[in-house]
């Protein structure tokens, strides 16, 4: 159930924000988006806001507090899985440590198909950390014994522990976030870069937001079926710091006979010091070929949650208790902890 909770709600992360994140270093994207809107020049307006969106990016250095995940999904099965986790972060530049406490709400077994299974846990307690070299997961079922895995961070378990963190508490991809590829940047060769381009203007909560659509192509590795053309559209607050506040993603091609909505998002974004922004709430959904709802997360970071704060080694570092059995994968050993 764990492996497939993680790569669900990858598949949505990657089709809502997608691409890469570029950094710099200037803090000018209010003069220079209200420069380019007077001067009515698309390709000026896309170049402030790519540098609007890096610069909020950039400005995000730490954080700690509470944050608050719904998760909804329907699974292939036909099962219904539904938790809420309180989760305790830490985080400054790529190190993080994430405390969850996830409380299941419903695990509904296949309709009209009895489990032998053991009924699954009420409450699940996992602490991840990465120190820029490893991830360590520790894991407390209900009574279970604690267990303790040392990953590779590139591979496996360590890798889908960061994907998750990115997807369920990182507050860089949740309202803040790039713009999305440039024809420059190096894809992964079955994606190809269409078009970038303004699409309009709207405002939303009173503010005035700039709605960027950009289209890839999606080749498959088999050469008889047909590429999948994705559509990711983004609004971007310039009202607020140039902040994400929508998106929605289409598919057409191959399986999708039409252009099928797959997934959206909105973000309400507070301001947590001078020139800093950030998300309030974000609520996703994805759909399914019919147009059903098949996943849906809600992520509140509590209004005690602070950004750019001093953070100290020993609030990154994660300590695992006496009885913790641990497999160290790095060096395939185990041990437990005295």
């Amino acid at each position: 159930m764990k492996r497939t909770y993680v790569l669900t709600v990858v598949l949505l992360s990657v089709s809502l924000l997608g691409g890469g994140i570029w950094l710099t270093n200037s803090h000018k994207p209010a003069i220079a988006i209200s420069a380019a809107i007077a001067a009515e020049g698309d390709e000026d307006l896309l170049a402030a806001l790519r540098e609007g969106c890096a610069n909020a990016v950039s400005s995000i250095r730490s954080g700690s507090g509470q944050v608050t995940v719904y998760f909804w999904m329907k699974r292939g099965d036909g099962g219904v899985l539904e938790t809420e986790a309180k989760n305790d972060l830490t985080f400054e530049g790529d190190r993080f440590l994430l405390r969850e406490k996830v409380e299941y709400l419903t695990v509904d077994p296949v309709p009209g198909k009895e489990s032998s299974e053991a009924p699954p846990p009420t409450m699940r307690n996992t602490t991840s950390s990465y120190d820029l070299e490893k991830v360590t997961i520790l894991e407390q079922y209900d009574s279970l014994p604690a267990h303790a895995t040392i990953c590779d961070p590139t591979l496996g378990e360590g890798k889908n522990r960061i994907i998750l963190y990115h997807v369920l508490a990182r507050v860089v991809g949740h309202g803040v976030g790039d713009l999305g590829p440039r024809p420059e940047d190096h894809l992964p060769s079955f994606i190809e870069l269409a078009s970038t381009n303004i699409v309009g203007r709207e405002t939303i909560n009173d503010d005035q937001c700039i709605v960027v659509d950009v289209v890839t192509t999606l080749h498959l590795p088999e050469p008889e079926k047909d590429a999948i053309v994705q559509t990711v559209r983004k609004w971007v607050n310039v009202d607020k710091g140039c902040t994400i506040v929508r998106v929605r993603s289409w598919m057409e091609g191959n399986v999708y006979s039409v252009k099928t909505l797959m997934s959206e998002a909105n973000t309400t974004v507070r301001q947590y010091g001078d020139g800093v922004w950030g998300p309030d709430t974000f609520t996703a959904q994805e759909y399914n070929l019919e147009g059903e709802i098949r996943l849906k997360r809600v992520i509140t970071y509590d209004p005690d949650f602070e950004l750019n704060v001093p953070v100290s080694e020993s609030e990154l570092s994660l300590t695992l208790p006496s009885g913790t059995e641990v497999h160290n994968e790095l060096i395939d050993a185990k041990h437990t902890v005295p």
